[in-house]
């Protein structure tokens, strides 16, 4: 964890951490010390990886993993209905999808820090 210092930092708090990457979300969760694995959470949308990649083969195998492991994926429609506002870390500049998914339902982001390897987020979704 000492190349993701935003990362180390955030996951200590009680409300979690959502981090992108793809297939890297699984290294930075696999390095997270166990007590905090279940607060680095991944938003998992194959339909939005499909309209972004051409692909959705990353998030339809995160979900498969998530029914047999305790890796904390979540369906991103699940998980905006009880998570208005939440802290993003997009790992490197991985804004395939997530992003701008949340942008076109007019989601706020406000930054919270970057380092080396990526950029944090508050972001806020507007009541519905």
């Amino acid at each position: 964890m000492d190349s993701l210092p935003i990362v180390a930092e955030r996951m200590k708090a009680p409300d979690g951490l959502v981090v992108t990457g793809a297939v890297d979300y699984l290294s930075v969760w696999y390095y997270t010390p166990t007590e905090f694995q279940p607060r680095v959470m991944y938003l998992a949308d194959p339909v939005a990886e499909l309209e972004a990649t051409g692909g959705d083969t990353v998030d339809r195998g995160y979900l498969a993993l998530a029914r047999w492991t305790l890796v904390p994926i979540v369906p991103l429609d699940s998980f905006i209905q009880s998570h208005r506002r939440f802290w993003l870390f997009a790992l490197g500049n991985d804004d395939r999808w997530i992003e701008p998914r949340l942008r076109s339902w007019r989601a706020s982001f406000t930054p919270g820090g970057s380092d080396p390897s990526g950029r944090l987020f508050d972001v806020q979704l507007p009541e519905r």
